[in-house]
């Protein structure tokens, strides 16, 4: 588990990132989490995670509220991690 605290303005920038900000700026304490589950049938363990990433799905939730990405409530890691990473990385920065 990793705990990240940060300003309101980069709250904002991640939901527009993610495609799901609503218009209404981020109220105080507002927080993001990224939930990542493995599917039953898939072995666990760091390298079966690396091996057999399209068995694991990532939930977000803004405020406690589960947020709806581009294909459903449970987004396969695979799909997020390319979602994410369109945006670039901070090596060509």
């Amino acid at each position: 588990m990793a705990l990240y605290g940060t300003h309101d303005t980069t709250v904002a920038a991640l939901l527009c990132t993610l495609g799901v900000f609503d218009d209404r700026w981020p109220r105080f304490s507002s927080n993001i989490t990224f939930e990542l589950f493995r599917d039953p049938s898939a072995p666990s363990g760091v390298v079966n995670f690396f091996l057999r990433r399209e068995k694991y799905f990532i939930r977000t939730r803004y405020n406690n509220e589960v947020v709806t990405l581009p294909g459903n409530q449970l987004t396969s890691f695979l799909f997020f991690f390319v979602f994410v990473g369109m945006w670039g990385s901070w090596d060509s920065m």
